[in-house]
């Protein structure tokens, strides 16, 4: 069975860009390392009875240079920040960990989603889910129906209707839109041009973008009123930045940001990729109203930020496989490293809250996982789902 976050058939040329929208099950060249510390629970030290689940013994590949010769990259090797207490490396075991409270974000957990503004949901029928949201009273499920991907929109009357060849799907963090993008493709799975960007609340509620020139469409963010979206101008070129406010009919390319991979949450900020001199890739974050670029690394891409921008989340810059096997926090300001987690397979990482991240992790392919809670100033972590299959549960859009 496909994992719930598999990576999304959509073409990102130039540089290899983190999708942290959409959901992205990544694999990177990261090799097993050896950890200061064992995570503790949030609620207290482990049990001793616990039995820690295997880890899968993944082959080392070695990375490629991160740092363009010349170019050294800006992120700092600092202590941690003010109020930040316990390791700086942290080995997480899963079934040590305790049980705390659900995830405060939409997620799915055998089929069924909450966690957002709208009731549970149960999604019906067997396919592999990708993708879920919630805005207002609509539930929204991208599953896949090979060749492509469908997106089903539920409301709580009970109406359902379907959206094909769908890209990606994003909820906003205040639930109250979601947005989705879709892409022309060859009864083959092959892309055309032309797509189209949907942003929509309720059944009263429902915007659309026509895009009939643009490949590679891909939503990025919902924030500030606003839908963030890349998009490429030809099948092979590099994906710029858009945005559009919902009802308008057309949107606004974002002069000077190439290739994102994330938006905070109040729209202010914007993570991006780039390469320096065609030596390697590494990642900027910049202000959106003025371009200006604040500060970058080339040791990691950067996936997300909490909502008060202070931390920064952090996967690797090169990767292949199935998915990390460390996850970096980083501070929002200087791109200095604050910590790291290891120990399992970090399928994806984002902010719950200004305080915690919430990570889908699992010891491999095929075994069973949960979404973990950790404390972002301490390290600590708890389960925040049960331990289930690895297409079973995921976070949402």
């Amino acid at each position: 069975m496909r994992q719930l976050n598999a990576r999304l058939t959509v073409v990102v040329a130039a540089v290899a860009v983190a999708a942290v929208v959409g959901g992205g099950v990544f694999a990177y060249r990261q090799g097993p390392q050896d950890s200061d510390t064992s995570a503790s629970p949030l609620g207290g030290p482990p049990s001793a009875s616990s039995t820690p689940t295997p880890k899968p013994t993944p082959t080392p590949t070695p990375k490629p240079s991160a740092t363009p010769s010349g170019t050294p990259s800006v992120t700092p090797s600092t202590p941690a920040a003010n109020g930040f207490t316990g390791p700086k490396k942290v080995k997480v075991s899963l079934s040590k960990l305790d049980a705390g409270r659900a995830p405060q974000v939409v997620h799915v957990l055998d089929r069924v989603v909450s966690g957002g503004p709208d009731q549970a949901f149960k999604a019906p029928g067997t396919n592999p889910i990708i993708a879920v949201a919630q805005a207002e009273e609509t539930t929204f499920v991208l599953e896949s129906r090979e060749p492509d991907l469908v997106l089903v929109r539920t409301s709580n009357d009970g109406q359902s209707s379907e959206v094909r060849n769908v890209t990606t799907l994003v909820g906003a963090v205040d639930g109250s839109l979601a947005a989705f993008a879709s892409q022309k493709q060859k009864s083959t799975g092959e892309q055309l041009a032309g797509s189209t960007v949907y942003a929509e609340g309720s059944a009263a509620n429902r915007y659309k973008l026509s895009l009939p020139n643009a490949w590679n469409v891909r939503v990025i963010a919902v924030a500030a009123g606003k839908v963030f979206y890349a998009a490429t101008p030809s099948e092979s070129g590099v994906p710029r930045l858009y945005t559009w406010v919902p009802g308008r009919s057309s949107a606004t390319a974002v002069k000077g940001i190439t290739s994102p991979t994330a938006v905070s949450a109040d729209g202010e900020l914007v993570a991006a990729a780039e390469t320096i001199g065609g030596a390697g890739s590494c990642s900027n974050v910049s202000e959106l109203a003025t371009g200006k670029k604040l500060w970058r690394t080339c040791e990691y891409m950067i996936a997300g930020f909490t909502p008060d921008k202070s931390i920064v989340i952090g996967t690797p810059a090169y990767g292949d496989g199935y998915a990390p096997l460390s996850s970096w926090l980083l501070d929002g300001k200087t791109g200095a490293l604050l910590r790291e987690w290891t120990g399992v397979a970090f399928r994806e990482v984002r902010a719950e809250d200004d305080q915690h991240l919430l990570m889908e992790v699992d010891d491999g392919p095929e075994t069973k996982g949960a979404i973990i809670r950790c404390t972002i100033s301490t390290g600590d972590c708890e389960r925040a789902t049960p331990i289930t299959p690895g297409d079973e549960f995921g976070l949402g859009g």
